[in-house]
C-alpha cells in the first residue's frame, strides 16, 4: 500500500483551474480513460472538490463508459449526484 496525500485544491465556480483539471486528467488515465474539462468542473463542484471522491466518480465513469475512453460530462451527470440534488431531495 501506498499513502498518498491530497491536499484540497482551490476552486471557484467558472474559473479555468489546471492543478484541478491535472488531477483529474491523473486520475482518468490511472483508470485508462480520459475526462473531459466540463466533466472535471462538474465533478469539482459536485464533490466540493473533495479530491478522493473526485477519483471516485472518476473510476465510476470509467467503468460506466466501457468500451469508450473518453468521459464526457453526460456520462458523469449520469452516474454521479449533484451535492445541490440532495437539498432537493430535503425539500421535497
Amino acid at each position: 500500500a501506498e499513502i498518498q496525500k491530497e491536499e484540497k485544491v482551490k476552486y471557484f465556480h467558472g474559473a479555468k483551474n489546471e492543478e484541478l483539471l491535472t488531477f483529474c486528467n491523473k486520475e482518468a488515465h490511472r483508470f485508462g480513460a480520459y475526462i473531459e474539462d466540463e466533466a472535471a468542473f462538474y465533478l469539482a463542484e459536485s464533490t466540493e472538490v473533495d479530491l478522493r471522491q473526485i477519483s471516485s466518480e472518476i473510476e465510476k465513469a470509467s467503468i460506466y463508459i466501457l468500451p469508450e475512453k473518453t468521459i464526457r460530462l453526460e456520462h458523469v451527470q449520469a452516474v454521479s449526484p449533484h451535492f445541490s440534488q440532495v437539498s432537493t431531495l430535503m425539500e421535497h
